[in-house]
This record gives C-alpha cells, sequence and structure tokens, in this order.
C-alpha cells in the first residue's frame, strides 16, 4: 500500500484512504465492504459504521495465524502493521 507522508493535508489524508481502500479490495476483500473516504475523514457519527463494517471485515478476512494485524487510528492517519507471533 503506498503511503504519503503529510497527511494533515486534506487532499493526502484522502488519497491515503484511497489507497487503504485500494489495497483492502486486492487484498480480497469485496469491493461492497469499501467506504468513502471522506466517512472516514470526517468521521461524522452516522457514515462511520461504514469504515468500521471494512475494518472488522478486512479483520475476518486477514485472520493469519502467523502475525498480529494491528489497526492504529492517530490524527487522521490509519496504520496498518502486523507483528510476528
Amino acid at each position: 500500500m503506498k503511503y504519503q507522508g503529510n497527511a494533515h493535508v486534506p487532499l493526502v489524508a484522502m488519497d491515503n484512504i484511497d489507497a487503504f481502500n485500494k489495497a483492502a479490495v486486492e487484498y480480497g476483500l469485496p469491493d461492497s465492504f469499501s467506504f468513502p473516504s471522506n466517512d472516514l475523514y470526517e468521521a461524522h457519527k452516522g457514515t462511520f459504521y461504514k469504515v468500521i463494517r471494512c475494518l472488522d471485515q478486512l479483520g475476518v478476512e486477514v485472520s493469519i495465524p502467523c502475525c498480529y494485524f494491528i489497526l492504529v487510528w492517530e490524527k487522521s492517519l490509519l496504520f496498518v502493521n502486523t507483528f510476528p507471533v
């Protein structure tokens, strides 16, 4: 997944979110679980469920027995890390 630094700039942050969605679909997540980048960036209560649904399903899809899959949300950035067991 291509990550761009300087994500405090809205356009860059939106591009990072779009890259995450694209990588998730390439990984095997059904496209129906993708969410508009605006839903995550603005984090409105009403539409944020789409983001949570995507991350939940991605966790189901990943279920890698050799790794821990960790999502960290911090200051409009989404970090995805894997760690060996």
